[in-house]
């Protein structure tokens, strides 16, 4: 049974990656944020062939609060339509308690 969730999501700068990390995590939506700049992505957009620099952010979230967390990041991602992508996990006992203590 799962008791965390993993929130997978890109943003297009850093700057933009790192002030919704902080909106999530000082909110209480989220526990902690990973932010890995400099990825590559390729996609299809209005019919054409893109392909950009992303950064990506994993979001580790309790259960509980993964629909807000979501709900959360929509209303504050930059892009018209956002790659929000949730995963359910378990985490360990430890780091379920530290998740607890700040969302």
């Amino acid at each position: 049974m799962s008791n965390a969730g993993i929130i997978y999501t890109t943003f297009p700068y850093k700057d933009a990656a790192l002030e919704a990390s902080k909106s999530l995590v000082e909110g209480g939506f989220a526990a902690c944020v990973n932010i890995i700049d400099g990825m590559c992505s390729v996609y299809m957009w209005d019919n054409k062939l893109e392909s950009s620099q992303e950064v990506v952010m994993i979001i580790k979230v309790l259960k509980q609060k993964m629909q807000e967390c979501k709900e959360k990041l929509e209303e504050i991602h930059p892009y018209e339509v956002p790659c929000i992508l949730e995963f359910e996990c378990i985490a360990s006992e430890k780091f379920l308690k530290f998740m607890s203590m700040f969302s």
